[in-house]
């Protein structure tokens, strides 16, 4: 049970990230200091339950949103 959870949560950062590449046109690197800025400052969360990571809001994952959160970040 334990495991299925840690895959899930795995797969939900995998797959945050795979977005952020997309949507912001930016780097792996960049987009995991993306991903975890949007989760510490909490515009992001984390659903375990279900394996994904949702937005606050969706113009988080504007093209020019997350440029700007890579040099916050």
């Amino acid at each position: 049970m334990l495991e299925a959870m840690f895959t899930r949560i795995e797969n939900a950062h995998a797959g945050f990230i795979e977005t952020l590449q997309r949507c912001g046109s930016i780097s792996r690197d960049d987009a995991v200091k993306v991903k975890t800025y949007y989760l510490k400052h909490r515009l992001a969360k984390l659903d375990t339950g279900v394996g994904v990571i949702k937005v606050k809001h969706g113009a988080y994952l504007d093209n020019d949103v997350i440029r700007r959160a890579v040099d916050m970040a």
